[in-house]
């Protein structure tokens, strides 16, 4: 209420004439008004517990509170029913701390107010790959233009499920019968549900409470669940929320799918911090697109799924997924699973994956988990690669399950992976980072092996399903360590490996950069292909690897360039080439068991060029071959019997073979002589 400015206070009373202070005192107690909301700034309503548990008392007190004022607290140590979901207005705040809230009907303990559609069709028409949607009942004006409209059942589906929800905008209106959406629908559908949004909700706050979900929810793969009925909380069309200080438990079984504690989607700009699950049915931290300017630190306990998660869309639960969309400006940072599946996941299952993000962090994760820890880009159900880039995974230490990674990323942009350390008892078999696709600048830095390993081991592992087509641009790997000697039998380390079957017959990997690896005597490889990929360009430098080989080729026609440089090495073979190999060697201090290079197999040979070769083992030479391949080598200091060389024309060499004319020592290769000539004797054979 406007307070008139031209009336002063009485001379006799001192008072304002009774209209100023009604004035005063209607604003005082509106949070809408100036006064009323720095008022309210101070102070926030208290609800006493009513003690029934039925619920519905709480319910309504609490409902009416935040209604009315706002500003809500409720008492520590009280105990609070609710049969129904908290709905939170805009510029609003709910603070429990050391109350716990018990939801009893299994859906929705707490949403926000524009998580409820503002009107409902249920004879909507969509065509798969159109943006428009029909109703003949849906009464479309030019007002609802930037309203979000869920299409229950259109969206990306699945062949045994129903579509999930195609979600959209409505960008334009034909008339009252036809609108336009801002993306395409996936499934058609005719008499479908249609929910639409005409409101968001803002600027909202809840810290504090013990949640707990008293009564099991649906799981995400019934049909009669749904995202109010089956998820602990909604917070949906947000633009501003704060969630801090809270513990949440959920009564059910674990692992079914849905069930979230926390569930945020279609959100601007969401803080969460010192969230604890003590014991939940489904995944902890759940956010669905669309998302952006998220994050979410302190993130502990145990829940009954992945801890937190991150996806676009899914049609593995679609009764559930009532929003998809794209996420950006993502940071995830210290997560402390207990047990939890999984720490992190980002995943789209869907048709298309059409949606995709990036500048997404995920910091400091310690603890232990069921399955994987941090999964950047996870795919199921036969869908193609996933639109994720410009990810960042730093300071990763799990105890994982089942063999799997810590670190596991399936992405189209640039990756960045930093400080992963392996602390689990079974065996990094599918490798401790899975670079499971990249068509980017990959750069992994610091992976370590803290545990003594068992069974065969792997660093970092590059994997997906891209044959014949190119993988990557520039992969950079620096610092693998195995601090870890085993005496278990048959236990094997390898610091960089390209998996089985997973790059594909004739994939190329454009450039791949290795440097800084240690190992002190389990056998494997600083680099192993196991695929028979193209390399056309493999440095590795800067390495210490007591072990069996620097680099293992696989047998195949697909050649592969290196460059090796400052490496000691102790083991059998610098390099086992099973293909056509060519290698520059330099700064090399080798004690090798027998030659540097072991050719060996039908379309093994060898090219070897290199200077600063030091040969630790007496009987070292620079090339082996099994049978007759082509082999060659160029360089002063490179041990060989040139007998069996396939020379250049300038190829020089140390021969070795004291029966050859040229003798023993330098020898250059002449090739219309078609004769090695000792540079000491002058001598040819």
């Amino acid at each position: 209420m406007a307070i008139p400015s031209f009336m002063a206070a009485d001379a006799t009373t001192g008072q304002f004439p009774d209209v100023v202070r009604a004035a005063i005192a209607e604003n005082l107690v509106d949070p809408a008004a100036p006064e009323g909301a720095a008022l309210a700034q101070r102070y926030l309503k208290t609800i006493h517990p009513s003690g029934d548990q039925t619920g519905a008392e709480d319910l309504a007190a609490v409902q009416a509170a935040l209604t009315q004022d706002h500003r809500v607290r409720l008492l520590a140590g009280s105990h609070y029913y609710f049969n129904g979901a908290i709905t939170l207005p805009s510029n609003s705040l709910l603070e429990a701390y050391g109350a716990v809230l018990h939801g009893l009907d299994g859906g929705n303990i707490i949403r926000t107010s524009s998580a409820l559609p503002t009107r409902t069709v249920t004879d909507a028409v969509s065509t798969a790959g159109s943006t428009t949607l029909k109703s003949s009942t849906a009464n479309f004006t030019a007002a609802d233009i930037g309203s979000a409209v869920g299409v229950i059942g259109a969206g990306a589906k699945q062949a045994s499920t129903q579509g999930a929800t195609w979600y959209a905008t409505i960008t334009a209106v034909t008339d009252t019968q036809t609108a336009t959406l801002s993306i395409a629908a996936v499934t058609s559908m005719t008499g479908a549900t249609a929910d639409i949004f005409s409101t968001r909700t803002s600027n909202v706050v809840v810290q504090g409470g013990y949640w707990s979900i008293d009564k099991e929810p649906a799981h995400g793969h019934v049909a009669s669940a749904t995202y109010l009925n089956a998820l602990g909380s909604a917070f949906r069309r947000i633009d501003g929320l704060v969630l801090r200080d809270q513990t949440w438990h959920m009564v059910g079984t674990r692992g079914q799918g849905g069930k979230f504690a926390l569930s945020i989607a279609d959100a601007n700009g969401v803080f969460v911090d010192n969230i604890r699950f003590d014991g939940t049915a489904g995944d902890g931290l759940h956010f669905t697109g669309p998302v952006s300017n998220i994050t979410a630190t302190h993130i502990t306990g145990d829940s009954g799924d992945d801890m937190t998660v991150l996806n676009g869309q899914d049609s593995n639960t679609p009764f559930i997924t009532d929003t998809e969309g794209g996420y950006s400006q993502i940071l995830i940072r210290d997560v402390l699973p207990q047990g939890s599946l999984s720490a992190f996941k980002l995943y789209e299952i869907g048709q298309d994956n059409r949606f995709g993000g990036g500048n997404i962090a995920v910091e400091n994760v310690r603890g232990t988990t069921t399955a994987g820890g941090v999964q950047i880009g996870y795919v199921a159900n036969g869908a193609v690669a996933a639109r994720v880039r410009d990810v960042r995974v730093s300071s990763v230490h799990l105890v994982t399950g089942q063999n799997l990674p810590v670190v596991s990323t399936f992405a189209n942009g640039d990756i960045v992976v930093e400080d992963i350390a392996w602390n689990g008892s079974q065996a990094a078999a599918a490798g401790i980072v899975n670079i499971m696709q990249a068509r980017g600048l990959v750069s992994i830095r610091d992976v370590r092996m803290q545990t003594a390993p068992t069974g065969s081991n792997y660093g970092v592992v590059f994997a997906g399903n891209l044959s014949g087509s190119t993988y990557g641009s520039t992969f950079t790997v620096d610092g693998v360590y195995n601090g870890k000697t085993t005496t278990a039998a048959a236990a094997t380390f390898t610091a960089v490996a390209l998996m089985t079957g997973n790059t594909g017959s004739g994939g190329v990997l454009q450039s791949l950069r290795i440097a800084n690896v240690v190992s002190d005597g389990t056998a494997g490889s600083v680099f192993a292909d196991l695929v028979g990929a193209v390399i056309t360009a493999l440095v590795i430098r800067a390495c210490s690897w007591a072990g069996s080989n620097v680099v293992a080729t696989k047998s195949g026609t697909n050649a592969v360039s290196m460059q090796l440089s400052d490496i000691t090495f102790a083991g059998a073979n610098l390099i086992a080439a099973l293909c056509p190999v060519t290698a520059s060697l330099s700064s090399i201090a080798a004690t090798s068991s027998s030659a540097l290079v072991a050719v060996s197999g039908a379309s093994g040979s060898a090219r070897v060029v290199g200077h600063g070769v030091s040969y630790l083992g007496a009987s070292t030479i620079t090339v082996s071959r099994d049978a007759s391949q082509v082999v060659s080598v160029n360089g002063l200091g490179l041990k060989q019997d040139v007998a069996i060389l396939s020379a250049v024309d300038g190829d020089v060499a140390f021969n070795t073979n004291a029966a050859l004319g040229c003798g023993v020592g330098p020898a250059l290769y002449n090739t219309t002589a078609a004769k090695w000539k000792g540079l000491y004797s002058g001598a040819t054979n």
